[in-house]
């Protein structure tokens, strides 16, 4: 082997172990670079989870407010219901109190009507008396 090969051979390996070491380091970076990868995946699968948990909470909210509300309408329904339905008592008890007074002062009307009469009768009978005399 002559020193030009030789010299050409030790270049093309000093080339190649360049080569190799730049590769060495490439390989390094994406290692670290997948490390960091896989920490954010893992970082975010349990943000993901937590997420998930939430949701599942939130669901779960939502259905006893869904709940809560089905029930507050249905008593709001009902007192609607009680409210009318007093309501219209109120009104049957306001007309029966109108015709009670009503009859009340019929009833006062005749009774003073029945004590004139009296006091017209006596006054006439005194009248007569005091005439035959």
């Amino acid at each position: 082997m002559s020193f030009e090969y030789t010299h050409a051979l030790q270049d093309a390996l000093n080339n190649e172990v360049a080569i190799n070491r730049g590769q060495e380091r490439r390989i390094c970076q994406l290692l670290k670079d997948l490390a960091q990868c896989e920490s954010e995946i893992i970082r975010k699968d349990q943000h993901i989870e937590h997420n998930e948990k939430e949701i599942e909470l939130l669901k779960e909210s939502i259905s006893e407010l869904k709940k809560k509300l089905y029930n507050a309408q249905k008593e709001s329904r009902e007192k609607d219901k009680q409210l009318e339905y007093k309501e219209k008592q109120i009104s049957t008890l306001e007309e029966q109190i109108s015709n009670l007074k009503e009859r009340i002062r019929e009833l006062t009307y005749r009774k003073k009507m029945a004590n004139l009469n009296d006091q017209i009768n006596r006054l006439n009978s005194l009248i007569a008396t005091h005439v035959r005399k």
